[in-house]
């Protein structure tokens, strides 16, 4: 998963990450991956990025959200695209998964996520995150609740997203730890998957 501070390459960020967010988004589409998401999710990232930048200038993958966010927004308010991965490019190898129209939401009337639920409820008192915020670490929570083998990959430069999911990573009703990373983490890892790739 990616938070919107992950997609956004500008606004007070450092340098580093501003240049690594940018890399991203040209490299993950060419990414065996999948993406999941949310129509909330997609709808708050609507109109984030940053208006000085021309559309040609933004990566690749960012500059599909922009010209496509209405097309994505209506896929993912219908049911059945929430059951399976899907690419907005047939050209891509990363695939967007749809896990609910509300993260929020489906944690808040699901049995099974009420003690997540609860602290992810008044995390703005203490971590300071705001609805956005809590919709990307929903998604997160409720993939950490499935028990399967690939892992999990939460990208963000969010300091206060970073804490608050350490927290919650020591909740006993996660099946799997949510790993944050930043961008220019995320990046290197890539890079040297690519390395050793080659010398094989």
């Amino acid at each position: 998963m990616l938070d919107h501070s992950a997609l956004i390459p500008c606004s007070h960020k450092p340098k580093e990450e501003k240049s690594a967010i940018h890399d991203l988004g040209d490299a993950l589409p060419t990414i065996n991956a999948v993406w999941h998401i949310s129509r909330d999710f997609l709808k708050a990232l609507k109109g984030k990025f940053c208006k000085h930048e021309e559309r040609e200038t933004l990566p690749r993958l960012q500059r599909v959200l922009v010209s496509e966010i209405g097309l994505l927004l209506e896929k993912a308010s219908v049911k059945s695209a929430f059951c399976k991965p899907w690419s907005p490019d047939r050209y891509w190898h990363l695939k967007f998964h749809v896990v609910a129209r509300s993260a929020i939401k489906y944690l808040a009337e699901a049995e099974m996520y009420q003690n997540l639920f609860r602290e992810l409820e008044h995390a703005d008192s203490k971590f300071k995150l705001n609805n956005e915020d809590k919709e990307v670490v929903a998604i997160a929570i409720i993939l950490a609740k499935q028990s399967v083998d690939y892992s999990l990959v939460l990208v963000t430069t969010d300091s206060s997203i970073e804490d608050f999911v350490k927290k919650i990573n020591k909740n006993e009703g996660l099946h799997r730890e949510i790993n944050v990373l930043k961008p220019s983490r995320l990046l290197e890892m890539l890079h040297g998957q690519k390395i050793q790739a080659a010398n094989h």
